[in-house]
């Protein structure tokens, strides 16, 4: 749920992530890139520090993305009537956007 707990994500959190910062697999750090972006964009909190938050960030977008019949059937159709989209293209967030016109 879309609720702030400062009692529980504040600097002592946040503190005992950079601690364990290496102990983290690739789960934890997708999990930790999530939260960051939900405290940064969502609840205007500072989030990680930066090279916690590159390291999420960059084990985020490690992973190879999976192409849905969905997302064939959506690009040819797209495909069909002209347009030419662009696939699995990574935002800024790390999110990627299936097919982009």
């Amino acid at each position: 749920a879309d609720c702030d707990a400062p009692t529980l994500f504040n600097d002592i959190f946040i503190k005992e992530c950079v601690e364990k910062k290496d102990g983290f697999e690739n789960a934890a750090l997708f999990q930790l890139h999530q939260w960051h972006l939900w405290q940064t964009k969502e609840k205007s909190h500072p989030g990680l520090p930066v090279d916690l938050k590159e390291r999420c960030y960059n084990a985020f977008i490690s992973v190879e993305p999976t192409v849905s019949k969905l997302q064939e059937d959506v690009v040819a159709q797209l495909s069909s009537i002209g347009l030419e989209p662009k696939e699995e293209v990574l935002m800024d967030s790390g999110y990627r956007i299936d097919a982009l016109v």
